[in-house]
């Protein structure tokens, strides 16, 4: 079926893009904690 490969490759590409905004946001935090030591808990 043709439909099922467009559809598993739509849900691969939301998987791959909710997968970058994840490490974007990672990457933001680590940025933010960087630059402001005093509030990040150093353990």
């Amino acid at each position: 079926m043709k439909r099922f490969g467009l559809w598993s490759k739509i849900s691969i590409i939301i998987s791959i893009s909710q997968l970058l905004l994840a490490i974007f946001k990672e990457i933001q935090n680590y940025n933010k904690s960087k630059k402001h030591p005093s509030k990040n808990k150093r353990g």
